[in-house]
Order: structure tokens, then sequence, then C-alpha cells
């Protein structure tokens, strides 16, 4: 009886193996489907090789909205084994807060007609960020020439819009990864902020008109005159995603919560592990 009860338990491990790896075939590109699924005008994924110098558009304009890594590292770990790996920006440039970084800005340079001149039209931002300070970096910025801005940013813990928008502080902060989306509605004065798959603050922000025929740069702001960058951020940035409509709040959370699920390899190890062990221990009982 003791054999039988041991070859069924085996049986139940090997079902369970076949279910999860299924499963998890299907799941390990869930991240970037279900981004792709909303249309995103633009996407990066950060996942070239060391020293590229394109940013890889997958979104809807295409070839068109490829992007210029300036200086970013590539290949660095991301939040996610499912999300590949990610850019690391240096903080750098001649108004850093880092006296001590005296390398050229990173930035990426996504450009100007990459579809994401949307007026005051409902859009939406998402990334994900690890910052390495409290010191205000910023994620992204569409700015004219002595113009206004459209700008994403931190400083105190929080992650900010330009116009007046500040959600509530993040706690931890620095060295830790957060998933961010920027949702803006009601003709550009409605700022929702989600944070990590959750709503972390909804309010009002003076509207931005992003039809600027300019580029739009991640990772540091503009002195008014395109260059030098400044407020530079200073960690890593993945999955940038640019939408020309409002994610609500169910698309926000099936995001950050598919970004978890782990590789088909990593549940087919784990099942395949338990089936040993329970081999080993029917042996034993033997």
């Amino acid at each position: 009886m003791l054999r039988f009860k041991w070859l069924g338990l085996a049986m139940v491990a090997m079902a369970a193996l076949v279910c999860l790896s299924g499963s998890a075939q299907s799941a390990f590109i869930t991240y970037s489907s279900a981004v792709l699924a909303d249309n995103p005008l633009v996407y990066y994924q950060f996942d070239e090789a060391v020293g590229a110098g394109m940013a890889d558009n997958s979104g809807s304009s295409g070839a068109t909205g490829d992007g210029t890594y300036q200086n970013v590292a590539l290949e660095r770990a991301s939040a996610y084994p499912q999300l590949g790996t990610c850019g690391w920006y240096n903080g750098c440039g001649p108004a850093s807060a880092y006296p001590d970084c005296t390398d050229t800005a990173s930035r990426t340079v996504i450009p100007a007609n990459a579809g994401t001149n949307v007026g005051y039209g409902d859009l939406s931002i998402e990334f994900w960020f690890r910052s390495e300070s409290e010191i205000r970096g910023d994620f992204f910025v569409d700015k004219k020439s002595g113009g206004t801005d459209f700008g994403i940013y931190h400083s105190s813990k929080q992650v900010k819009v330009a116009g007046g928008f500040g959600g509530n502080a993040l706690d931890p902060f620095v060295d830790t990864w957060h998933h961010a989306v920027i949702v803006r509605t009601n003709n550009g004065s409605t700022i929702t902020e989600y944070i990590d798959g959750v709503m972390n603050k909804t309010g009002s922000a003076s509207a931005r008109n992003l039809t600027n025929d300019v580029v739009k740069y991640i990772g540091g702001n503009l002195d008014g005159s395109y260059d030098p960058t400044v407020q530079t951020f200073l960690g890593t940035i993945d999955e940038f995603a640019f939408y020309g409509s409002a994610l609500s709040q169910d698309r926000v959370t099936a995001h950050y919560e598919a970004a978890q699920v782990p590789e088909p390899g990593t549940l087919a190890l784990l099942a395949t592990g338990l089936i040993g062990l329970l081999c080993y221990a029917w042996r034993k009982r033997k």
C-alpha cells in the first residue's frame, strides 16, 4: 500500500509538471503580450546587447519610433527574469547633482515622428525603474526649446508630473524596483498614478500640449535649448511604453502581475525537482 501511495504522489507531481509547463509556456511572453495588446505607440524593452545604439521600438509606430541610446549601459538585470534586461542611466551631465560624475549624460532619444504628439488627449506612460538616489531625476520629458514641458520625474520619494501633480511617497524607494504608470485624461488636466499595480493617487495638473514636433527624452530633462541634459536620472529603467489612450486599472494590474510569472524553465526545474524528491523518498521506503 505504501508503495502505491508514493506512486500516486509521483503521478500527481508529474501531472502538475505538465500543467505548469503548459501554462508557463504560454505565460513566458505574457508581459510583452499584455503591453502590445494595449497598442502602445512606442515600446522600448531595453533588451539590446551592450554597445547597441538603437532602441528597437516594438510599438505601433514601427521603425519610425526607433530610439537612440546615448551612453546608456545595457544588459543589466531587470526587476523580474521575464522582463529580460534593462538600461542603466548614470546621472551625469554639466548640471548634475553628482559632482564626481564626469561622464557624458545618459539618455534615450525618442524621435519627433514617433507618433507621440497627442495634444491634450488621453495618454498613458508606463515603465519600470530602480532609482539609486532620492535626488530629483527625470524619467521622461517632452519639451520645446524655451517652452513649457510635459515631464515625469521623481523627488522626495514621489513620482511627479510637470504641472503640479505629485504622487504619494514610496517607501522603500532607493534601490527598489517599482512599476509606474501615469495616465492622463480630461483634456490633459487629470493625472492618475499607479505604482506596482495599484492606484497611488489621482489629482489635477495644468494641461500640457504634446504637439511639439520635437524629440522626447528618457532619463533626463533639458535646459530649454535641448542641450545639455539636466536633472538626470541615476538608476535603471526598463519596459518603457507610451500609449495614446488611458489604461484602465485592470490593464495596469494585468501588466504588473504578468511580469512576475516565472519563466517556463524555472517551473519545469521546480517540478522536476519535486518528482526527484518523491522518487528518492519512495526508494528509501522500499
